[in-house]
């Protein structure tokens, strides 16, 4: 099993070098980062209206994050319609989308948490052969927007750099620990 901090910490610790040599390691990486980053795109963005549709992926009963996770512009209408909403949120970001390369969805299964700030990936299902990706989607912490408040665990700052850092470059979770990490 595989899914924790622990194991995002470890392998941003890797040399560049190495982690190229390993690219399922350093893809699974920069998955789990973006997922963070929509995660606190909702957050710090919380009552705009793609926001407010961001969240209800995760919200959803019907399992429809497997929708953003695979969001592309072709295909299906559900994963076209998660693409553009991702284009509103963050735009043309070279190399953000999709976020999950849609050729894997054979392999993962979803399942969102919401009680936890740390996702996992759990070992692959015999019924049907598939990896399980539990994102972590739990409520949002109080988010402080001054400098000097100490009080609040989580600064609009962190999630404005956050957001903002290249995805496919260390550090691959958030120094903070409120801000989910996915590893997926």
């Amino acid at each position: 099993m595989v899914g924790n901090r622990n194991f995002v910490l470890t392998c941003s610790e890797i040399k560049e070098e190495e982690i190229k040599k390993i690219i399922p390691v350093k893809e699974l990486l920069e998955m789990s980062k973006k997922l963070s980053q929509v995660i606190a795109y909702i957050w710090l963005n919380q009552g705009s209206e793609i926001a407010e549709e961001l969240s209800k992926y995760f919200t959803d009963p019907h399992n429809k994050v497997y929708y953003l996770l695979f969001a592309h512009e072709h295909g299906e209408q559900e994963y076209k319609e998660a693409h553009k909403l991702l284009l509103r949120a963050f735009g043309d970001r070279e190399g953000f989308l999709p976020i999950f390369d849609p050729s894997y969805r054979k392999y993962w299964d979803t399942k969102v948490i919401y009680n936890a700030f740390e996702g996992l990936i759990s070992d692959i299902q015999r019924d049907t052969g598939k990896l399980i990706c539990h994102i972590p989607y739990p409520p949002r912490p109080i988010i402080s927007n001054s400098e000097s408040d100490r009080t609040a665990p989580l600064a609009m700052r962190e999630l404005e750099e956050w957001i903002d850092s290249p995805s496919d470059e260390k550090p691959y979770c958030s120094p903070n620990p409120y801000i989910p990490t996915t590893c997926t």
